[in-house]
C-alpha cells in the first residue's frame, strides 16, 4: 500500500519550522560543549555542560522525528491500512477502499 500525502500551506509550514526547532537544538547541543572547552574560568564548564547538551541532543531528535512523520500507521495489510495522526479533512479526500473494513 502506498500514496502520497499533499500537505496544506499551513501544515507545511507548521512540519518545517518544526524541523527547523529540532535542528537547532541539536546543533546547538553539539556546539556548547565544543565552545564550552574553549572557556578559562575557575568553574568546570565543560563539566556541567555536558548533561544538558545530552538532554538537548535526544530531545532535539525526538522533535525532529515526530515532527518529519506526516502519518503513523498503526496496522498495514495487503489491502488496507490504518492510521493516526490525521484528521477526518485528509480521511474524506482519500478514495473508498477496496480492501476490508478496519
Amino acid at each position: 500500500m502506498a500514496f502520497e500525502v499533499v500537505l496544506c500551506a499551513q501544515h507545511a509550514s507548521q512540519r518545517r519550522r518544526r524541523i527547523a526547532i529540532s535542528w537547532r537544538l541539536f546543533s546547538f547541543a553539539i556546539f556548547a560543549p565544543v565552545a564550552g572547552s574553549l572557556v578559562r574560568s575557575k568553574w568546570n564548564v565543560l563539566g556541567w555542560i555536558w548533561l544538558p547538551c545530552l538532554i538537548l541532543i535526544i530531545a532535539g531528535t525526538w522533535v525532529g522525528a515526530h515532527a518529519a512523520a506526516v502519518l503513523s500507521p498503526t496496522r498495514i495489510g495487503k489491502r488496507s491500512g490504518s492510521f493516526r495522526r490525521v484528521g477526518k479533512e485528509f480521511i474524506a479526500t482519500l478514495p473508498e477502499s477496496p480492501g476490508e473494513n478496519v
